[in-house]
């Protein structure tokens, strides 16, 4: 499991990013049932009185916000622990790549490697 979050969590984060970027900014058709407005989403969420809509935004209160982000924050940061990422960025290291080097196009390869020289040293 460490390898497997080691390689892809980087592409995974990267790509729902780009998902994000593009869905928010991307035009829409107004329905011909009304149910939707068209335009960007983005501009649909920020000025909602410009497309006929409601502004959905719910007030959060700061209370529930900073226990939420407390119980977040004293959870362990990923699924591995230091000794497993230094020898990982080791093994990348062996084939000339960084962490920061890990992409869509290689991050199978990658795993793979991570996983067949890390069951070699045991």
């Amino acid at each position: 499991m460490c390898c497997f979050w080691f390689a892809f969590t980087q592409v995974l984060e990267q790509e729902l990013e780009s998902f994000c970027d593009w869905w928010n900014t991307h035009q829409m058709k107004k329905t011909k049932t009304g149910e939707c407005p068209g335009g960007i989403p983005e501009d649909i969420f920020a000025l909602p009185h410009l497309t006929g809509t409601e502004d959905y935004l719910c007030p959060v209160d700061i209370g529930i916000y900073d226990e939420a982000y407390e119980q977040l924050a004293s959870l362990e940061p990923g699924f591995y622990d230091q000794e497993f990422e230094d020898a990982a960025n080791g093994c990348l290291e062996l084939i000339g790549l960084t962490s920061n080097d890990i992409s869509v196009n290689n991050c199978m390869m990658v795993y793979k490697y991570l996983i067949g020289l890390l069951d070699y040293a045991q």
